[in-house]
């Protein structure tokens, strides 16, 4: 076989087995991969085809398990930039409903078509609204802080983490074994 087609299926190989063109979404910069990539093998400086693969294997987890992270941190960004309109519309229809009499009455009796005319400064709960609005607003705002991951994202987090450890553990067996 001539030397050209053994470098070329060489190349070919090792394109297929790089993980490069499927690791990063669209919105992801390769080049990151790539120093995630050769940062792990610096560390585990691997002496064979088995030892690249499973340090790849290792990169690719942590890069996946790195994406889940910042997807989490995108939704509670989007959560918090969100809250105080969320909290303002919430409001607004509290505030609406205290003006209209609904506080104290019973649901049955509770009519937006007929509103009972009651001032800003009589209505109690009214009141209690506008007193406790921006108490109400930061805690609204904080608890837009848990963090809001799924249980299957939660599994695809554990397994990326499994995925990693298994090949760690595979990369030290492997180098135990040898003389």
């Amino acid at each position: 076989m001539p030397l050209e087609n053994l470098e070329s299926k060489v190349n070919l190989f090792n394109l297929k087995r790089s993980p490069c063109w499927i690791s990063h979404a669209p919105f992801e910069n390769p080049a990151d991969y790539e120093t995630l990539l050769e940062g792990v093998r610096q560390d585990f400086q691997p002496h064979s085809v088995i030892e690249e693969i499973l340090v790849e294997q290792m990169a690719q987890s942590l890069w996946r398990r790195q994406r889940v992270v910042r997807a989490e941190k995108s939704k509670i960004e989007a959560d918090l930039a969100e809250a105080p309109l969320d909290f303002d519309a919430e409001e607004s229809r509290k505030r609406q409903h205290a003006a209209f009499g609904g506080y104290g009455r019973s649901t049955e009796s509770f009519d937006l078509l007929t509103p009972v005319l009651v001032g800003d400064d009589k209505d109690p709960h009214l009141e209690t609204l506008k007193a406790t609005a921006e108490k109400r607003k930061q805690l609204y705002i904080e608890s837009q802080l848990k963090p809001s991951v799924g249980p299957l994202l939660l599994r695809y987090e554990s397994t990326l983490e499994r995925q990693f450890y298994r090949a760690l553990i595979m990369l030290t067996k492997i180098r135990g074994e040898k003389p």
